[in-house]
């Protein structure tokens, strides 16, 4: 699976990518993460399998979706980015590909 952490300006997800790829080896999932600032999205949308937002892009919630046509996305939530909660993240798109 590939998943695609996208913040504002691609530097502050970098612990919190840490942390899903940290759960992704340790649950022995095969995924490759990456995290890019939102201006980069439209590059990267073709790679991605699922897509994951920081909170700080939750007002351009609607035209992501326009971009990304019918990938999955996430908007985390910011209590769980505050806390760079990896494991509850990757457990959350674990989730949403399984609809």
């Amino acid at each position: 699976m590939k998943i695609v952490l996208v913040c504002a300006s691609g530097m502050s997800s970098n612990l919190l990518l840490s942390r899903m790829k940290n759960a992704a080896f340790t649950q022995g999932i095969d995924t490759k993460i990456w995290s890019i600032g939102y201006q980069a999205l439209e590059e990267h949308i073709n790679e991605a399998d699922v897509i994951v937002l920081g909170p700080q892009l939750k007002y351009a919630l609607e035209s992501i979706i326009e971009i990304v046509n019918d990938k999955p996305i996430l908007l985390i939530d910011a209590r769980t980015y505050g806390q760079m909660n990896g494991p509850y993240v990757l457990e959350q798109v674990l989730n949403i590909t399984k609809k």
